[in-house]
């Protein structure tokens, strides 16, 4: 089967029969890392160097000595991360 790696990837299939719903587990064999901010095929979200430049690039924009502007880069680091 080919996988999207661009799209989410699921763990689990819901299968009904009979009129019961449940869980299949999905396995992925073979499954490279792929970044899902850059869309490289050679490392992880965690590991982006492009994203982690655009955090940097955001913190020094803002005052992080300001409680406010901590959590809003909190809230944007999160939002980047989904």
């Amino acid at each position: 089967m080919d996988v999207d790696l661009s799209e989410k990837l699921f763990d689990y299939v819901l299968v009904e029969r009979e009129g019961h719903v449940f869980p299949i587990p999905i396995e992925y064999e073979k499954h490279p890392d792929f970044c899902q901010h850059c869309k490289a095929l050679v490392h992880v979200i965690h590991q982006c160097k492009k994203l982690q430049s655009s955090k940097d690039t955001i913190k020094k924009s803002l005052n992080m000595e300001d409680p406010d502007e901590v959590k809003l880069f909190d809230k944007l680091q999160e939002a980047m991360f989904e």
